[in-house]
């Protein structure tokens, strides 16, 4: 946005151009029926406002001496505030952006767009690990940890002595008897 501030009869006329920067240097002109605003508000909260034409051109007339931010609002782009001071002799100002007063800037005004503007969160890509950790995920871990596992836990004390039995080599001590529980089973 270039600006440039020339003197009238009953204040300050404030010129300017928004637009984007492609080269990081040149601006070009916003797309057709991008609609640019203009917002310029002093101390007590009072707005100017005008909007930008086809070319990105804006103009704001009878600017009283004071300081004033100026704001620039596109729905495709988020621009710095500007802080303008315009003083009564001959409508002169000069600005400053309002995150960093200690880079004054000279005329004409250059402003540029931080960034893109973003409106929704992007979505994250699937991650197993989160989902893991999410309750469906703890859900799912617990109900395969029943289906498959609990059913090995489950051991008759019987069929314990004989595997018991079986590791160390000797033959079961009650072998017939659980044989015949089996059977009757």
């Amino acid at each position: 946005m270039l600006a440039s501030l020339t003197s009238s009869a009953a204040g300050a006329e404030i010129r300017g151009k928004v637009g984007i920067s492609v080269d990081g240097f040149n601006l070009v002109s916003l797309k057709p029926g991008t609609v640019t605003e203009m917002q310029l508000t002093n101390a007590a909260g009072e707005q100017m406002r005008t909007f930008a034409d086809s070319h990105g051109w804006f103009t704001l007339h009878d600017v009283a001496p004071g300081t004033y931010v100026l704001t620039t609002i596109n729905p495709m782009f988020i621009y710095p505030e500007l802080q303008l001071d315009v003083t009564a002799k001959a409508g002169l100002a000069r600005a400053a952006y309002l995150v960093n007063k200690q880079q004054m800037m000279v005329q004409p005004f250059i402003i540029r767009p931080v960034a893109l503007a973003q409106y929704y969160e992007l979505r994250k890509p699937l991650d197993l690990w989160s989902f893991i950790k999410s309750p469906y995920g703890m859900m799912i871990g617990f109900m395969l940890f029943g289906i498959f596992v609990f059913p090995m836990l489950k051991v008759d004390p019987e069929e314990y002595k004989e595997a018991m039995a079986q590791l160390k080599g000797q033959a079961p001590a009650d072998s017939g008897s659980s044989q015949q529980r089996i059977r009757d089973r």
